[in-house]
């Protein structure tokens, strides 16, 4: 018969008492039409062991997809499972869209920290060597300055701290070289809560709100970062 060897027929796996054989777990379907036929050929007794083995490999499988279900519904709450296995489930926004472009709109007036006129204090960072030619530059003259200001919380007064990095051309090959802001200064004006020596991104955008209320600064809650 065409086709037989990619089939395992169920009578293969049928004791003749009609009693279920160990091997049946590994039995693949489907049967062709031809090979039904034959088993009903057999007699009455070859089609009820059909319909048996197809009812225990029926519950089998209906007792593994519980299993899994069960494993799948068990969490945190509701067994000994650690939170930390517990599956997050994203939840479908009930926002609709707008069909704008994500972002700021076109025509929307940005706003931003400005920078105080008369800071607190100044800090410069200074430019040692040429870039280019590796020349000393400690005593070249500055050509100019680049600014930006951190904003710092002490106990309610805010006090500014300009940040200028040095920019300086060098005599020998006219080479403009400019000096490094500390990557905790990383805006031309920004707001910190001053608790230590490093910085990080404040976590909470109320608190920021708070902070730059309090400020009276005009800062928006990106540009608040906290000193701890």
């Amino acid at each position: 018969m065409e086709g037989r060897k990619s089939h395992q027929i169920l009578t293969t796996v049928i004791n003749p008492d009609n009693s279920l054989s160990s091997s049946q777990s590994s039995t693949s379907l489907p049967l062709s039409r031809e090979d039904i036929l034959q088993i009903y050929d057999k007699g009455p007794d070859a089609v009820v062991a059909l319909i048996q083995t197809l009812c225990a490999i029926i519950i089998r499988l209906e007792e593994r997809v519980k299993s899994l279900e069960d494993q799948t519904n068990k969490n945190s709450r509701n067994s000994s499972k650690p939170p930390s296995t517990d599956t997050i489930r994203k939840t479908r926004s009930q926002r609709k869209p707008s069909g704008k472009p994500v972002g700021g709109q076109k025509g929307h007036k940005g706003h931003t920290l400005e920078m105080a006129e008369k800071p607190d204090y100044k800090i410069v960072h200074p430019v040692t060597q040429c870039e280019s030619c590796g020349r000393s530059l400690c005593n070249a003259k500055v050509a100019n300055f680049k600014r930006r200001q951190v904003f710092d919380l002490l106990s309610i007064k805010v006090e500014v701290f300009e940040h200028q990095a040095e920019r300086k051309i060098c005599p020998n090959c006219g080479c403009l070289n400019k000096a490094i802001f500390p990557k905790e200064v990383a805006y031309p004006g920004q707001l910190t809560a001053s608790q230590g020596s490093s910085s990080r991104r404040l976590p909470g955008i109320s608190f920021k709100k708070s902070l730059c209320a309090l400020c009276l600064c005009g800062a928006r809650s990106g540009s608040v970062i906290i000193i701890c």
